[in-house]
């Protein structure tokens, strides 16, 4: 049974794996798909498979950081050169003051990048969340908030601290451990 006010069409590409040869679609009924799509923890009576985990679990430990006066230039270098989607602008108390993703850098596309500053680009203030949160906790900021990563923090002396960034990408990584399989049939 669909849990009500939630429509079906979630679950048409969703199939239960878990024969001998793992070819073998088996019956998979509706409460548990749901499960499987991480809404278990809405419903009650809908087991939620992921197991407890923190976003230190799934973050990327470190944060790669530039100045607010950087120029984006020297942004777009870094985020290249270090394969990574995110910037942390950070001032000179070492306080993150805005991040810098693909989608800020883009809005300069044809521009010349070294008359703009990291200020000037940066989603600011930094969506954040600390470590030893759920990881659910996590994925429902992103959802709520629009964004795609957030600056994971640290307490210390009562000033948050950078200590990485949980992504999207490894929310759905770590969703990619079950036994279940999308395949379109």
């Amino acid at each position: 049974m669909v849990p009500q006010g939630v429509h079906g069409i979630m679950c048409v590409a969703l199939r239960c794996c878990d024969g001998p040869d793992r070819r073998v679609p088996h019956r998979l009924d509706v409460s548990v798909r749901w499960a499987v799509l991480g809404l278990g923890a809405r419903f009650p009576g809908v087991e939620n498979p992921m197991p407890d985990k923190t976003v230190a679990d799934l973050m990327h430990k470190g944060i790669i950081a530039c100045r607010p006066e950087t120029a984006m230039s020297e942004v777009v270098r870094i985020i290249s050169e270090a394969d990574v989607h995110a910037v942390v602008v950070m001032d000179y108390d070492e306080q993150a003051v805005g991040v810098i993703s693909h989608t800020d850098i883009i809005r300069l596309y044809g521009q010349d990048l070294s008359q703009h500053a990291a200020r000037e680009v940066m989603s600011k203030p930094p969506v954040t969340i600390r470590s030893d949160a759920p990881a659910r906790a996590a994925a429902d900021l992103m959802l709520q908030r629009g964004v795609h990563r957030l600056l994971v923090i640290e307490t210390e002396d009562d000033a948050p601290k950078p200590v990485g960034i949980v992504s999207t990408t490894d929310l759905v990584r770590d969703m990619r451990g079950s036994r279940w399989t999308w395949y379109m049939g």
